[in-house]
């Protein structure tokens, strides 16, 4: 993706862009309570959250048939995601990340059946910084359309990483995959996440190996959001910098990121 395409290791990429300093900036900043729950995205790096109501999902996926202006405006994102990024999801968030959190980048997708040759419907990690997640939100229900995540939990894609597998583009026909998975000894077990309107998977996606499901029928509505550390609130965040941003590319927003954040952090935190 972008500038990296020379594959990166994730401590040369933390390194390299700042995020092992903002990582510590952030969790030396937080001011309050490390919720303590066993989630299941600490122990595998992926867990289902419901977070929105059908009747907001249903006006979601009629402003995307229309197309309209106010899903490319950030004030709206911002409004969207004070929805988004609940009570639950918090508690989630603050456990994982150790510090408060930020939306880098916020996209509303529709997907039509028929595209099954991506590189995100083939078994792969994600590029990027080591600590961040994706949420992927469904504004319809896996029964309208067929499309899901399947993926391995993170003990099992460690299998893979500590065979010398795993870099930063994993893609790989399936059967291959099983292949590799016999040889290495990993014991290869993929689960399906089935979602209802308004449910999300919370995931790692850089640390879990998963791949999209594509459409088998109908259109699916989505919302992507990237999520890292943040110094301060996310809110104040959004206010004082220019995110979410519209680009799901590394490094994100502009190459400075997150040198200002680490230059400017004092100032919001």
């Amino acid at each position: 993706m972008g500038e990296i395409k020379q594959r990166l290791g994730y401590s040369d990429f933390d390194a390299r862009y700042g995020y092992d300093q903002l990582n510590e900036f952030c969790r030396q900043n937080l001011q309050r309570p490390i919720p303590e729950h066993p989630f299941e995205l600490l122990q595998d790096g992926i867990e289902r959250v419901s977070l929105l109501g059908s009747d907001y999902c249903r006006k979601l996926r009629n402003m995307i048939d229309l197309d309209s202006v106010f899903l490319k405006q950030r004030a709206f994102k911002v409004h969207t995601l004070t929805n988004i990024l609940n009570r639950e999801l918090d508690d989630r968030l603050v456990a994982y990340f150790h510090s408060e959190y930020l939306p880098l980048w916020c996209g509303f997708e529709k997907s039509a059946a028929g595209n099954r040759n991506g590189h995100s419907f083939r078994w792969h990690c994600d590029e990027g910084p080591s600590k961040h997640l994706l949420l992927s939100l469904c504004l319809n229900g896996t029964y309208a359309h067929g499309d899901t995540i399947e993926f391995v939990e993170r003990g099992t894609t460690d299998a893979f990483k500590r065979a010398g597998y795993v870099s930063g583009d994993m893609s790989e026909p399936t059967l291959d995959l099983v292949r590799r998975a016999t040889g290495y000894g990993v014991d290869w077990r993929p689960r399906r996440l089935e979602m209802a309107a308004g449910d999300g998977a919370l995931f790692e996606p850089a640390n879990v190996l998963h791949r999209g499901i594509s459409p088998a029928h109908g259109s699916r509505y989505m919302i992507e959001v990237c999520l890292v550390p943040s110094p301060a609130p996310w809110q104040e965040m959004c206010a004082y910098y220019a995110v979410p941003s519209t680009s799901a590319d590394w490094p994100l927003v502009d190459d400075a990121w997150p040198a200002q954040v680490l230059a400017t952090a004092e100032q919001v935190a």
